[in-house]
């Protein structure tokens, strides 16, 4: 039955390229272990290991002249006997060949080496834009914490600095706005430049966009961002 479950959504990954929606694979795979409820475990472990990797898996196939039903066949064939023998041995991975596990290696070490050299020219700027970048960055957080001294120091209940808005180019840049560099200068600007736990941040002001300073632990990260932080936190930090 397994064997069977498994040659049906080696099927449907023939024509994954065709849906270009991880979410449509999922639900077609639902479907599928709804007919196959023993095994429903493994196939979704099967599906999350095959959508995570499918890229390779693919273009695998391709190098080796061996399609994915043939792949899929072989696996669920071992899974077959692992399931009626009962024995405590693990099957043998999904991949072929050892070399598809080489390039999935080879693929997060050359994304963890752009992490590490793109920082690094954070950490020693070769160019004057990136220096001028950071220059700019200091100069609003003394801004802020100026207007938050004054706020302070010689302000009143009644009488105090209410808003305020801190223009600076950097929310001009499309490096910063959407290229995803700002994450880079907000780890160096954490580490480096005020070496305090506030985290720059562009906002929409009355007139323009803007920028402030907020609590690390109130700034939200997105999961690319957080992995970024992360290693860089693990590569240069710790």
């Amino acid at each position: 039955m397994l064997t069977e479950g498994l040659f049906l959504l080696s099927g449907r990954l023939k024509r994954v390229t065709r849906w270009q929606n991880s979410e449509k694979l999922r639900h077609k795979m639902n479907q599928l272990s709804h007919f196959y409820p023993i095994h429903r475990v493994i196939l979704t472990q099967l599906f999350d290991l095959t959508i995570k990797n499918l890229s390779l898996i693919i273009q695998f196939s391709m190098e080796s002249k061996q399609n994915a039903q043939e792949a899929f066949s072989s696996f669920a064939k071992q899974l077959d006997r692992f399931v009626a023998s009962g024995e405590k041995e693990r099957p043998q991975p999904l991949y072929p060949k050892p070399n598809l596990q080489q390039k999935i290696a080879q693929s997060d070490e050359e994304h963890f080496n752009k992490i590490r050299e793109t920082y690094g020219k954070f950490l020693k700027p070769q160019d004057a834009e990136t220096a001028q970048d950071q220059e700019e960055l200091l100069l609003a957080y003394r801004l802020f914490t100026s207007v938050n001294e004054l706020n302070k120091t010689g302000a009143s209940r009644q009488t105090f600095i209410r808003a305020s808005d801190i223009a600076t180019p950097l929310t001009q840049k499309t490096r910063y706005g959407s290229g995803g560099d700002m994450i880079y200068l907000q780890c160096w600007f954490i580490h480096e430049g005020a070496k305090v736990p506030l985290v720059p941040e562009f906002t929409r002001g009355i007139t323009s966009l803007t920028i402030t300073f907020v609590p690390l632990e109130d700034h939200t990260f997105t999961p690319h961002e957080k992995e970024i932080r992360d290693f860089i936190e693990s590569e240069f930090y710790s």
